[in-house]
């Protein structure tokens, strides 16, 4: 319940027509206030009987400041059906630097309905008659292993406002699926790969770029224990890969390519600071 007085009055006739002669999103806005009203009463209740009504423009400054808030805002906008460019951020490093990990974290924060994750490992193309062993023939840390036209041409289209059929890569088998994942653009587009910032086709499509940085023991150990237990892989196998393939590819294109990101972000710091510094960049893009 709101409490009475002056200041929840003022408030209730701001709901009713906030910016209708000063703002000509006055509509939109309000709508977003209305969906977010829940969050209003909390923090009028905050205030009790005490509320006063100096207290409004400390809580319009709250709410519209709000990741919360800007959030419904991107919700009601996109089904208005209004224009959108999606911002397009690349994440890259080093094979477990913490990429993917900082992705769901980071569309945990800003709502699914609003960010799309686009994987490197899906444009991997079929080399299964050329596989022998882990370490072998293939490899595929070399960015001729990937499909790169592809990305960039889907990235684009997304960034279109079109929709895709993503491609799929089956790693036990070490081939494209033939079924494909049909998917939306949507505001923000975080796409995840070692590789991507390597290539300077896909470098034209980022609007924004961070590379996380991670010391080669660490990236070992949780590899080992990724492509065993998610990828029904040998600890051998694993340890041949790495030693002949992942670190010699990662010096010579992946550690490269850090001069590229916009931000390069040390292990450490993404670590014990990684949500914050998600919540901050999601501040600045809503």
């Amino acid at each position: 319940m709101f409490y009475k007085g002056k200041g929840v009055s003022l408030l209730e006739m701001f709901l009713l027509n906030p910016f209708a002669s000063c703002n000509k999103r006055g509509k939109f806005i309000r709508k977003a206030f209305q969906v977010s009203s829940k969050c209003l009463k909390e923090i009028i209740s905050f205030y009790g009987k005490n509320f006063q009504i100096y207290h409004f423009q400390c809580i319009i400054q709250q709410i519209t400041s709000s990741v919360k808030f800007h959030k419904i805002c991107k919700v009601i906008f996109l089904k208005k059906g209004r224009p959108m460019t999606p911002i397009i951020i690349a994440v890259a490093g080093g094979s477990c630097s913490g990429k993917t990990s900082f992705c769901k974290r980071f569309r945990e924060q800003i709502g699914e309905e609003n960010c799309l994750m686009v994987l490197q490992d899906n444009y991997y193309i079929d080399q299964s008659d050329r596989f022998d062993e882990d370490g072998g023939a293939v490899n595929f840390d070399h960015p001729e292993s990937l499909e790169f036209s592809l990305m960039k041409e889907q990235l684009a289209q997304l960034k279109s406002g079109k929709s895709v059929e993503l491609p799929l890569y089956d790693f036990t088998t070490h081939t494209r699926r033939k079924e494909s994942l049909l998917v939306e653009p949507k505001p923000v587009i975080l796409v995840d790969g070692i590789l991507i910032l390597s290539q300077e086709s896909l470098r034209e499509v980022f609007d924004d770029s961070i590379f996380i940085e991670c010391d080669r023991d660490r990236r070992f150990t949780r590899r080992l224990q990724r492509d065993t237990v998610e990828r029904g892989r040998t600890p051998e196998g694993v340890k041949a890969q790495f030693e002949k393939q992942v670190e010699p590819m990662h010096n010579q294109f992946v550690e490269p390519s850090k001069k590229f990101a916009l931000t390069q972000m040390s292990q450490e710091f993404y670590l014990e600071n990684g949500d914050a510094f998600i919540k901050e960049k999601i501040s600045r893009l809503l």
